[in-house]
């Protein structure tokens, strides 16, 4: 131990004394002490390394300025030594995060300074935020290296790269770096004085995916594009979500690319995805495929797109691990032509109102064209629907499903009380012709009238045309509803060069054409099936407030089938319903295979109106080619399931109609009100036919259980029907209503001397074949009602006269005021004032016949019975009971055959 001490001081002596001899020299400073001063001589000595280890930017030893290489210095004496610029692209909740924490640092006193990265202001020192490209490429760092969850915070040279491999993680770096490095997560910063050291800068990236590669048939899509329709707003989401999902599996970044600029090798290894308006995949509408090395991912109905390419990354990438491969036999198909209620959100178990999923889902249907399909045995209810309705443009498959309509919630005043709940509307809308093109028409045929064949107009597609003439009004409705009609106006349907259909020709002659409406007919057909509809019905007032929550069909092409139709919850009150199932401006509706109900009748409480209010099941407006087809009415008969239920309304009216055909059907009423050009009862069961128009009514091989009459010329429209009326094969069921009757009556027409704005015509020729009265032995048969029954007048005699005698139209009784009764005159005769002298009518006065009526000229009778024959009462009227004004004709069914060849 001693020996240890003796050397130690030995050396120490040996040190001191060099030192000594350096310092008389002076030929080396020493600075043992680390004072900046010669040990010696006390001159200065420069430090041989500077050294800073409180990171200030000044030598701790002679106070010169220090370089920060390895750390970086952020802030000195309260003063910002450096700015910040923000890359192209970030997001606004990224630039609104380094605006808190800017505004946070000028609140502790600090100027700092913010820029962008194309403005043209730089400094020595900055920190660059996300994607900064204008300091050169030193500076530039490509984010999608980092993987989406990856980042860095790095100094290069005199910058400090902030950048996040996605905008989450780039959030996230961003916090770390003001709150960690800056300091600003302290409870109280103090950020007077700040450098990052080296040991702080982090390079983060993403690694451990358990998808280590993707290949097409072997090669790997590495460098690949997603090459897709970006002008299609559901291409475009697809190819960002998909663009996403194989960065955030895989760490692979695919740009994308517009398939309009795309080139054909670039065409050869990419991921594509595309819209087609073909069919694909068998039908199913989406196909993900390979195509030598690229992925093909293709759809027909767009707003299933993204969804089946979730599924189809899921289920055959994100599953997997290591490489995936997708070989060159590999597809992927998906049934992306039908949506589902319960997609949207349908709860469907007849609680819930289910009337804005329903919505939503035809509106997407309705973009990409697909089938809108119901949970099989859901219970949609639908309630307020605050007046918006469903638009339909799609095929519907209802299936086993029932739909609440539950009207007894829906008060008048509520919007929603006619709006339709589906509409069944086309793709293309209602234009109006010009004046140039009206003109054109009329004078190229010298005006309308009902012998033109075509019109001096070609719209290149088949069209519904609407003619009005608003200076002439027709349809004026006499005695109870009384109105004063609507603007002359029916329909006509054309080809692509201005053909007439000819089951659409014109019924009226137009002096003047003041407006066209074109229709376009919708080429494609599309169809609703299934399901059923309970409708609870309203509890308003018994006013007319019409209740219009149904099906209305304003496209043309459609076809209903297999769908049930009830009615609940009526009661001692209720508003009439315009039509369960109604068609408007359209052309082609079928009804097939339908279960139908028709209305209970109520009595209007408004006394200027206290009438049986109309309430149907069906109906139809400047509408042609209405077919109903095997269409049953539920409530057709009575319990008995043999007696007609009378006490309902009718199922069915219409207004400027064409063709409406009943074909293997039950149902209580045909109802043409403002005039129809063709009406057909074939193989069917009916109550009533009410008839207003012309062309040809045909009943054939059908059922009636109406014994007065059989076809109705509707009196209130001054029962007018230019055309033929063929009944041909018709079973009478007489005492359907009233077990006493012992008639039948055929046709009623009916004369009143008003002018309802049309010449009148009774049918032009009847012709009645292989009738038959089931139920009474020798029945009387009038082949006319009597059509002065009710008229203003005792004794109208030829209402084919220009002038007639009758009393005043609309007389003024004349009342004995001691008695308070009627006065009669010297012959017995009732006393009234003509309305217009105020004078007493005169009984044998001739007054004008504004109702002129066109008689009929011919009526055959086929194969009719003898005992029919012999009990045959051409009408009550003396003027139609004079045979010698109407041809009649027996013959039998080889000659009328005959007759027809003809």
């Amino acid at each position: 131990m001693k020996k240890i001490k003796l050397i130690l001081t030995l050396i120490l002596v040996a040190t001191l004394a060099l030192t000594l001899v350096a310092c008389q020299k002076c030929e080396m400073h020493v600075d043992a002490n680390k004072d900046a001063k010669c040990d010696v001589c006390g001159e200065d000595v420069p430090c041989e390394v500077h050294e800073d280890d409180d990171r200030n930017g000044e030598c701790d030893v002679c106070g010169e300025d220090v370089e920060i290489s390895e750390d970086y210095l952020l802030f000195k004496n309260g003063e910002a030594k450096f700015q910040i610029v923000l890359g192209s692209g970030l997001t606004s909740d990224v630039r609104k995060l380094v605006d808190e924490y800017v505004k946070t640092i000028r609140n502790l006193g600090i100027e700092l300074k913010v820029v962008e990265d194309t403005d043209d202001t730089k400094a020595d020192y900055e920190v660059l935020i996300g994607n900064v490209r204008s300091r050169g490429n030193d500076y530039k760092y490509d984010m999608y290296s980092l993987g989406k969850e990856g980042y860095i915070i790095k100094a290069v040279d005199t910058k400090v790269l902030i950048v996040g491999g996605s905008k989450d993680s780039l959030i996230s770096t961003i916090k770390k770096f003001f709150d960690d490095y800056v300091g600003l997560g302290e409870k109280d910063p103090d950020i007077e004085n700040v450098t990052i050291f080296k040991k702080d800068f982090k390079e983060a990236p993403q690694t451990g995916y358990k998808i280590e590669d993707v290949t097409i048939d072997g090669t790997s899509i590495r460098g690949y594009k997603i090459i897709a329709e970006l002008s299609v707003a559901e291409v475009t989401e697809t190819a960002n979500s998909l663009q996403d999902k194989f960065y955030d599996k895989a760490g692979i970044w695919l740009p994308l690319a517009n398939i309009t600029s795309a080139t054909e090798e670039e065409l050869k290894s990419a991921i594509i995805i595309r819209s087609t308006k073909e069919n694909i995949a068998d039908g199913n509408g989406f196909l993900v495929s390979v195509s030598g090395k690229s992925l093909i991912i293709e759809a027909k109905y767009l707003n299933m797109l993204l969804e089946y390419t979730d599924e189809f990354f899921f289920n055959n990438i994100s599953k997997t691990r290591g490489v995936v491969n997708l070989k060159s036999n590999f597809k992927f198909t998906k049934d992306a032509s039908k949506v589902y209620y319960s997609d949207f959100g349908a709860v469907g178990d007849g609680l819930a109102d289910d009337f804005a999923a329903i919505r939503a889902a035809h509106e997407a249907a309705n973009l990409s064209g697909q089938t809108v399909c119901a949970t099989s045995g859901a219970k949609y209810y639908i309630g307020e629907t605050e007046g918006q309705t469903i638009s339909v443009k799609t095929n519907v498959n209802w299936g086993t499903a029932t739909f609440i309509f539950d009207d007894s919630i829906i008060p008048v005043e509520s919007k929603s009380r006619d709006a339709s709940i589906f509409v069944i509307r086309s793709d293309y809308s209602t234009t109006t012709l010009t004046k140039e093109e009206i003109a054109a028409i009329v004078d190229e045929n010298g005006g309308i009238s009902s012998d033109i064949t075509k019109l001096n107009y070609a719209p290149g597609y088949k069209a519904m045309l609407i003619f009005y003439n608003s200076n002439h009004y027709q349809y004026v409705r006499f005695g109870v509803n009384a109105s004063a009609g609507s603007a002359q106006h029916e329909l006509v349907v054309i080809d692509e060069n201005g053909n007439i259909d000819p089951t659409t020709p014109f019924l009226f002659d137009y002096e003047t054409v003041t407006k066209v409406e074109v229709i376009r007919i919708d080429d494609e057909p599309i169809t609703i099936q299934g399901g059923t509809i309970i409708t609870k019905a309203n509890q308003a007032d018994s006013y007319y407030n019409y209740y219009s929550r149904n099906i209305s069909v304003r496209r043309s092409n459609v076809t209903i089938k297999n769908l049930r139709h009830e009615i609940t919850g009526e009661g001692d009150t209720g508003a009439p319903y315009s039509g369960f199932i109604t068609a408007t401006n359209c052309n082609n509706m079928r009804v097939e295979n339908c279960k139908l109900s028709g209305h209970k009748t109520y009595m209007s409480k408004d006394p200027d109106q206290p009438s049986n209010m109309g309430t149907y099941d069906l109906g139809g407006n400047n509408a042609n080619g209405l077919y109903y087809k095997n269409c049953i009415q539920l409530n057709f008969f009575k319990e008995d399931g043999t007696t007609p239920d009378t006490s309902l309304w009718g199922i069915m009216g219409t207004n400027y109609c064409k063709n409406i055909t009943y074909d293997g059907s039950r149902l209580s009423r045909l109802d043409a009100h403002a005039g129809v050009y063709n009406a057909t009862i074939i193989d069917s069961e009916v109550l009533y036919i009410h008839l207003v128009g012309g062309g040809t009514a045909l009943i054939k091989n059908s059922t009636s259980y109406n014994y007065n009459p059989i076809i109705n010329l509707r009196s209130d429209y001054g029962s007018p029907w230019n055309g033929n009326v063929i009944i041909d094969g018709l079973k009478v069921v007489a005492t359907a209503r009233n077990a006493s009757v012992d008639y039948i009556t055929l046709v009623s027409y009916t004369w009143v001397n008003h002018n309802f704005g049309y010449e009148v015509h009774m049918p032009k020729n009847i012709v009645i074949k292989d009738i038959n009265v089931v139920d009474i032995t020798n029945p009387k048969i009038y082949l006319f009602a009597d059509p002065t029954t009710g008229a203003n007048a005792a004794a109208v005699y030829d209402f084919t006269a220009d002038r007639v005698e009758v009393q005043s139209p609309d007389p003024i009784p004349v009342i004995d005021p001691e008695t308070g009764k009627q006065k009669k005159d010297a012959n017995g005769k009732l006393m009234y004032l003509d309305r217009a002298t105020n004078e007493t009518a005169d009984a044998n006065k001739k007054y004008e016949n504004v109702n002129r009526t066109v008689l009929t000229e011919k009526v055959i009778f086929v194969n009719l019975q003898d005992n029919y024959k012999q009990n045959l009462i051409i009408s009550q009227d003396p003027f139609l009971n004079d045979t010698d004004r109407i041809t009649y004709l027996y013959i039998t069914g080889e000659e009328y055959a005959e007759y027809l060849n003809k």
